[in-house]
């Protein structure tokens, strides 16, 4: 029953982009908010994030660059950050263009126009290279975008990425700290710890590294050490942001440098249901987008 509900809705969501993304996205956010959301004189802080990618992001080629996971190089070495970049192995068209022969033990693949389907290769002995290149094959024809009408995406052209694994002194996966930035200034940190193929844990912090309390899920029992690069990082995401309303800077921190991740539009597609009614509010109040009283008088 579940695989045909995801079946239907591969088909159905895609269509119903085609009919009206301002549609679809309101059917989604009553969905998976349980909300209707204000795209005429939005206030909260993910209806903001909706205006932006329905009426600016599908358009606005610099975010598009930036929302690619491989051009998005590029960016970072026109503003001088070239040494924040990962290492990068491969860029390939097509999945049988993976070659193990020619790629250290350890190894991380990613799609760089999605997110969530990341490989991650600890001993390339050990994996199964014809399932993965299934499963890139089917990334590839997936037009990513769609489903969760973020239309930025759909204007990637599509690549497989093959970059360094990054690990800390004992082995275990990294903290993941994204800077969310408003109007060029990183005004919080999300920290994603404790991460499984599964699950993972967060907290909240302010760029004093004093806890906020932005999200329900977050342990605020648990303290998480500030990381060594937290300046440098700030720093960075400071420059990188400045020319957009928002946009969310991942980093990690390996042996006290800064290592970059990615660059976020639409954290979560703009669905996360874990913001307190109250965090909606005060990081909508920080994030300010162009004047939407043209809409006004549109049906949205």
């Amino acid at each position: 029953m579940l695989k045909l509900k995801e079946r239907l809705r591969s088909r159905t969501m895609p269509l119903l982009y085609r009919i009206s993304p301002i549609m679809q996205t309101r059917y989604l956010c009553k969905q998976k908010l349980g909300r209707n959301i204000d795209l005429n004189s939005p206030v909260l802080f993910q209806d903001k994030l909706h205006w932006l990618k329905l009426f600016d992001y599908a358009n606005n080629d610099l975010v598009i660059k930036c929302a690619d996971k491989y051009r998005v190089r590029e960016y970072l070495q026109e503003c001088g950050m070239e040494h924040m970049l990962n290492e990068l192995y491969q860029v390939l068209t097509s999945p049988k263009q993976i070659d193990l022969d020619k790629l250290p033990e350890k190894f991380v693949i990613k799609t760089n126009f999605s997110y969530g389907d990341a490989t991650l290769c600890t001993d390339k002995n050990d994996i199964d290279i014809k399932l993965i290149k299934k499963k890139y094959n089917r990334l590839l024809r997936k037009r990513f975008g769609y489903g969760s009408c973020e239309p930025h995406y759909l204007k990637i052209p599509p690549n497989i990425i093959i970059e360094k694994y990054l690990e800390d002194d004992g082995n275990n996966r990294l903290n993941d700290y994204k800077l969310f930035c408003f109007n060029g200034v990183p005004e919080f940190i999300l920290v994603v710890y404790e991460r499984t193929d599964v699950s993972h844990k967060i907290q909240c912090y302010d760029c004093s590294w004093e806890k906020l309390h932005y999200r329900k899920s977050a342990d605020t029992s648990f303290h998480i050490n500030r990381p060594e690069s937290l300046d440098e990082m700030i720093k960075a995401a400071t420059i990188l942001s400045k020319p957009f309303p928002f946009v969310r800077i991942d980093f990690y921190d390996i042996a006290g440098r800064a290592v970059f991740g990615e660059m976020t539009f639409t954290p979560s597609s703009c669905l996360c249901k874990d913001y307190t009614l109250e965090s909606e509010m005060v990081l909508g109040n920080m994030l300010v987008i162009p004047d939407t009283t043209s809409l006004n008088s549109v049906t949205v």
